[in-house]
């Protein structure tokens, strides 16, 4: 009899304990009274208004530069062959022989042929001193014909600093056929960012 007794108790134990698991699972998965307050975000609600910025994109002014900007101008003086140019700076440039020559290839890339050799003179009428290291001629025909600089001939460029009151001379070849006779224009640009002199006269 107390063999079947204690079978009894256990098996309420187990029982009473199985009811009392079972009541707090279903504590835990209750939905909650409707007039309780959601503790997490609704899906099912509709999303607000996203936060404004704080500042506003607007279109640059129709006056703003678009893109990069033309050079400026190159500002030129012109004269003739026999006439000195002279700009703000107190630089004078002129072209004291304009003529024509033959020239024979000595090295690789050079040519035979006829030339014309123009020979350049910058004076210095300023307080400071002239660098006229980067000076730069050219050498054009009427019709539009470059004249091709050549090592032959023995040019002597510009070069070097031109003291205050002082002048230096050098000298260009560029290949041109026909030369003699030929009506060129000469520009002479003294120093780097300076104007351009042009000078137009003919071969001789």
């Amino acid at each position: 009899m107390m063999a079947h007794a204690d079978v009894r108790v256990t098996a309420s134990r187990i029982l009473a304990t199985g009811l009392v698991f079972a009541a707090l699972v279903t504590g835990c998965t209750t939905t909650p009274p409707a007039d309780m307050p959601s503790r997490g975000p609704d899906a099912s609600a509709p999303a607000g208004p996203l936060p404004s910025a704080t500042g506003t994109w607007s279109p640059p002014p129709s006056h703003a530069p678009q893109g990069p900007r033309a050079p400026a101008p190159v500002v030129t003086r012109s004269a003739s062959a026999g006439q000195p140019v002279t700009f703000d700076s107190a630089a004078t440039v002129s072209l004291d022989a304009l003529s024509a020559i033959s020239v024979s290839a000595t090295t690789p890339g050079e040519i035979t042929g006829p030339a014309v050799k123009v020979t350049v003179k910058v004076s210095n009428g300023s307080q400071q001193a002239l660098d006229v290291s980067s000076a730069v001629v050219s050498v054009t025909a009427e019709d539009g014909t470059l004249g091709i600089p050549t090592t032959a001939g023995d040019p002597a460029p510009l070069e070097g600093v031109i003291a205050p009151g002082q002048s230096v001379t050098g000298s260009y070849v560029f290949m041109l056929d026909p030369a003699a006779g030929r009506g060129v224009l000469v520009t002479v640009n003294y120093a780097a960012a300076e104007p351009v002199a042009v000078f137009t006269g003919k071969v001789t």
